[in-house]
Formats: structure tokens, sequence, C-alpha cells
């Protein structure tokens, strides 16, 4: 159940009375993949905070930017996933800080009161930068300042006039060279 929970980003959002502004936050998960975990591990997943400041230009448009603090980790050393993962016999854990914006194009209007319709699925495609912290012995070249580009598919659902839930946020970052292997 935790990793169940942790795996996905809940968002809850309070929605102003103009509903143009919305201030909102919520708890989720971070998870890595790359060389030492391939492909996505929910129960590799660590804990995160997210706060989030958004503009609905329209029923089907908003920008939304947000502050996330987490961590994410990796381990090989018991189970490695490959013969150089044995020699590498790596593992790690950072912290991050996030700050991105992104717009996003609602399919639906769901917030419309008179509208049966609760929920809508959207797309979204942003940019932002993230801080790594606790970089032992940083390899050469290695900015602990690294380029984000939240994308991806959603759901939101209206489960009450003042809520909404967000079910998850894809992000790709470039941390390749935090291994001393390259």
């Amino acid at each position: 159940m935790k990793a169940v929970l942790l795996s996905f980003l809940f968002f809850i959002a309070l929605v102003s009375q103009a509903q143009f502004l919305e201030f909102g936050g919520g708890i989720g998960g971070i998870s890595y993949a790359g060389d030492i975990s391939r492909g996505y591990q929910p129960l590799d997943s660590r804990f995160s905070v997210h706060g989030v400041y958004r503009m609905n230009f329209s029923e089907f448009v908003s920008f939304r930017t947000s502050l996330t603090v987490g961590s994410f980790a990796a381990d090989e050393t018991s189970d490695p996933i490959d013969p150089l993962g044995s020699v590498r016999n790596q593992s790690f854990e950072r912290r991050l800080l996030e700050f991105a914006g992104a717009m996003e194009y609602y399919f639906l209007d769901y917030t419309d009161r008179q509208s049966p319709i609760r929920f809508s699925p959207y797309l979204f495609a942003g940019f932002g930068v993230a801080r790594i912290n606790e970089v032992p012995e940083a390899p050469e070249g290695f900015s602990r300042i690294q380029a984000v580009l939240p994308f991806g598919l959603g759901i939101k659902h209206l489960t009450a006039n003042l809520m909404k839930i967000l079910k998850v946020i894809p992000r790709l970052k470039n941390t390749c060279r935090q291994s001393k292997f390259r």
C-alpha cells in the first residue's frame, strides 16, 4: 500500500473564488531510472512534497509553477542488473529541490458546475531546474543544477467544489554524469 501511495503524486489544490488562480500542495514519490536501476521501480520510490501555483487562462488551458522537495535513490550492491553492475557495485541517495513551470491543456471542461463530467484527461509540458544535493566526489563537468523537462499525460478529477486530484507527473532529468563510470 505504501509503495502504491508513494508511486503516484497526489495533489490537492484550493481554488480561488474566481477560479483563475489556484494554490495547492501534495505528497508523492520520486523514483530513479538509469544505469543502476532500469525502468520504474515503485518499491524504490522516496517521499516528496510538492507546492503549486496555477493560473487558469480558460477552461482548457492553464500554466502552473511548482516547487518539489524530495529524494531519490538506487542500489545495485545486493542485486546487480547486469555484469557491469557487479563491477560498479554502486548505491546512492540524493536530495532534490526542483522548480518548474508547465503549460497544461485539458480535453474536457470538468470544472463547469452544470456539466455531469467531473474529470478530464490532459497534456502538459514545461521546463524547470533542479538542484541535486549530497553528491560526494562529483565527476568533473557534473553540475548540481540540472535541467528538468516535466511532460506527459494526466487525469484530473474534481472531487468537491474546491478539490482536484492529479495522478502522475513524469519528469526527465539528465543526471547520467553522477556515476564515476562513464
